[in-house]
Parts: structure tokens; C-alpha cells; sequence
């Protein structure tokens, strides 16, 4: 009786298959080698067996954490690696400080204490959405120009010596003036209003400060954001 075959695993004997190969087309076998057969599948069982234990788990030595993660090359010891000590070992991957020496590539982003990561698109982007432009004014002539060829928002005029206030804004066009504004918020409305020929044409706004008495020269910084 043939015994049964416990792990479904093929075993290729060299010996056995070399017998059989080169046999001619019209080879008979004889009756003793028909009555053969079954003791040789019991040796093929029995090698199958061998090369594993009734519950098919490797047998050998595992290697342990300490040998998992190590530092550096050691020489081939054969040793097999569970599940739980690959997990343990990236676990120990990720704590460590390590110099990437090729190209990888985070489609989805990268962190650093949990914040996004900028690339260079996003450093390019911010640069065009955000536009500062340093005003100077004087006591002879309180009025500065900043030009535009996008359309903006004003968001704030930072002042930043030798002036009291801005007392006035006013969008220029290369067709005409606007009216004269004493708000950001109306400005801004002034700005939102212009048409895709006028922005691309360029324009400005003209912003008229308070010189401090006894100052001959103001300062102020003018922070926009491209909408």
C-alpha cells in the first residue's frame, strides 16, 4: 500500500529522473518493474516527508532579533527569518538614522513631524501668490506706484518707519483713473472689477501715506496676494 503524502511539495530525485529520461518510444517494462512502482513512490513519499514535519513548518534554526537587525556583513549561516522577526526588524529600520543613497519617490507626499513636506512646485507657487513690494515715501511727493499685470488682493500695508497712516488708494489704467478709495476693502473691490484686458495690460494702485512730522522719508511694505 502506497503511504500517503503528507506536505504538497515536489521533490525532484536527479537519480530517478535521469533513469527515465532517453527511453525508447517502444519500451516495455517488465513485470518486476511494474511491481517496483510502489515501493519506489514510498521512497519518493518518504524523501518529501523528510524535507519537512507533519505540520509543513520549516525546520532549521530561526535566526533571533538581535541577528535580524544586524549592522553589518556577516557570512551566510542559513538561518531562516519568521514573519515576526521581519516585522521586528523594520520596525528597528524605521528608528534609524540613514543616508539614502538612490532616488525615492513619495507620490503621495512626505512629512516631517507631521507637517507637508514643500516641493520646489510649491515653493514656485506660493512665490507667484504672494507678492511683497517695498513702498518709499517722501515728504514732497507722499505717493507711491506698485504695478501689477495680475489681478490682486491687497492684504495689508505694513508701515515700517516715518509714516502715521494711508490715507488714500487709487487703481491706475493705462485708460483712466479710478476713484480715489480710502480703504483697502474699497480697492480691492476696484481691483476685483477690472476686466481680463485691463489686468493683462498692467495697472497700478496709487498709495498716498501720512509722512511723520519732522521725517523726510516714509517706509511702508505692501503685502498682495494673486487671486
Amino acid at each position: 500500500m502506497i503511504e500517503p503524502l503528507n506536505i504538497g511539495q515536489k521533490v525532484d530525485i536527479p537519480e530517478k529522473i535521469a533513469a527515465t529520461q532517453n527511453l525508447p518510444a517502444n519500451a516495455k517494462m517488465m513485470a518486476a518493474e511494474i511491481n517496483a512502482i510502489p515501493a519506489k513512490i514510498n521512497e519518493l513519499v518518504t524523501a518529501v516527508n523528510n524535507s519537512g514535519n507533519s505540520s509543513g513548518k520549516l525546520t532549521g534554526t530561526l535566526a533571533t532579533d538581535a541577528e535580524t537587525q544586524i549592522t553589518a556583513g556577516v557570512e551566510e549561516d542559513n538561518k531562516f527569518v519568521s514573519r515576526v522577526k521581519l516585522f521586528n526588524w523594520w520596525a528597528k529600520i524605521k528608528t534609524l538614522a540613514t543616508t539614502i543613497t538612490g532616488i525615492w519617490n513619495f507620490a503621495n507626499g512626505a512629512k516631517i513631524g507631521g507637517e507637508n513636506i514643500a516641493t520646489v512646485a510649491d515653493i514656485a507657487l506660493l512665490s507667484q501668490a504672494f507678492r511683497h513690494y517695498s513702498l518709499v515715501f517722501g515728504q514732497l511727493n507722499p505717493n507711491n506706484y506698485p504695478s501689477f499685470n495680475a489681478k490682486v488682493q491687497i492684504i495689508d500695508i505694513q508701515l515700517v518707519r516715518g509714516i502715521n497712516s494711508i490715507s488714500e488708494y487709487q487703481v491706475l489704467l493705462p485708460t483712466g483713473l479710478g476713484a480715489v478709495r480710502t480703504t483697502l476693502a474699497a480697492v480691492n473691490s476696484d481691483i476685483s472689477a477690472l476686466t481680463v484686458d485691463q489686468t493683462l495690460q498692467g495697472y497700478s494702485v496709487r498709495v498716498r501715506a501720512v509722512i511723520t512730522p519732522g521725517e523726510s522719508v516714509g517706509m511702508a511694505i505692501l503685502k498682495s496676494q494673486v487671486v
